[in-house]
């Protein structure tokens, strides 16, 4: 079934401004100027509105303030940090999940050569499934119209109510190493969390995650994320690509960095490289079998985390857009075209 630029704008305008009349600078200014599909393709890499975000940490503010004060007196130093898409800047939805992470202060985690100096002597798991009972509690009391589900395994969602965000809460304590031990710098210390649907510990580096994904698109002028955002809204409105926001932030860390430098800063060129880079990586099953996650803790291929096929859908749709679009991109007046790549390079 061909892409369906119109249906796929649409949406998207929906997911990033939901029902406000702006409709993002490259829409409003270009709209009629050039065609739907290199409209989708811009706006499609451009971030979600600062405004949008910085709304989604006040209403994360307004919980962790309730929690503060209803549960640090039997979680004491608790601590509270964001991971994922939204801290990131790589989120597609005006309305996006965020995850808060409740992190207690009883106890941490080493890993060796780190001794273990002083013992902890409760029930680490046990202690993390009281926070989450307490977690809970809190909203329910402090947030009585809120919607809280809590079959996760690893999280307790809330919206709705007085809060117009979903937001995650993860229960977790700290992990740390030879790199995190003493410092206040995140960007090594680790997070141990407790699937209640697995029963098991989890150990996860997510701040290492943000920093070496940031690291990259400060190194390539800001191309890496745009691509993220790209193929995370193609992924949206394709509906049957299955690639995870984590994964698609992956696989886009494959690209050459170099490559990205070289390349032009007009979305349709981003475009194009994109599409290449996928072929190229498909016709290389040994490095798509060495291929880690940016903060290298497991493989970014395999039967439980990204699949090849799935790759191969995203690379079949992107070519075809790219097909679509180069003529009316190329047909574009001069100046128009300096001016759009003007606005494509400074939206925020």
């Amino acid at each position: 079934m061909a892409f369906d630029f119109t249906k796929s704008l649409q949406a998207m305008q929906r997911r990033k401004f939901g029902d406000d009349l702006i409709k993002g600078d490259l829409f409003e200014n270009f709209s009629g100027k050039t065609s739907e599909g290199v409209l989708y393709i811009s706006e499609a890499m451009e971030p979600v509105s600062r405004s949008y975000t910085e709304n989604t940490f006040k209403q994360c503010e307004r919980v962790i303030n309730q929690l503060k004060e209803n549960i640090s007196a039997n979680h004491s130093n608790l601590s509270f940090e964001y991971q994922g898409s939204v801290p990131l800047n790589v989120h597609i939805k005006q309305h996006s999940d965020i995850d808060l992470l409740v992190v207690t202060g009883r106890y941490y985690w080493v890993t060796p050569p780190l001794p273990v100096t002083n013992p902890y002597q409760g029930n680490a798991t046990n202690d993390l499934i009281e926070l989450r009972d307490d977690l809970v509690g809190t909203i329910e009391t402090k947030f009585p119209t809120v919607t809280i589900d809590d079959v996760g395994g690893k999280a307790t969602s809330i919206e709705g109510g007085s809060l117009n965000r979903k937001i995650d809460l993860v229960p977790c304590s700290w992990v740390h190493n030879t790199n995190s031990y003493g410092s206040i710098d995140l960007t090594a210390r680790g997070i141990m969390l407790y699937d209640k649907k697995e029963d098991k510990m989890i150990e996860n580096y997510p701040f290492l995650h943000i920093a070496k994904c940031d690291g990259k698109d400060k190194r390539v002028g800001g191309k890496y994320k745009k691509l993220v955002r790209y193929v995370k809204n193609i992924i949206k409105d394709s509906e049957d690509i299955k690639i995870s926001s984590y994964d698609a932030a992956g696989l886009m860390y494959l690209q050459s960095e170099m490559e990205l430098i070289a390349q032009d800063y007009s979305p349709v060129a981003l475009s194009k490289s994109c599409e290449m880079f996928l072929l190229r990586l498909l016709n290389d099953p040994e490095q798509m079998e060495n291929a880690l996650v940016p903060n290298g803790t497991r493989k970014l291929f395999g039967p439980t985390y990204l699949m090849s096929k799935e790759v191969l859908k995203l690379y079949i749709v992107i070519k075809e857009i790219n097909s679509t679009v180069i003529t009316s991109y190329s047909s574009m007046p001069f100046e128009d075209k300096v001016r759009f790549e003007r606005f494509f390079r400074n939206a925020s």
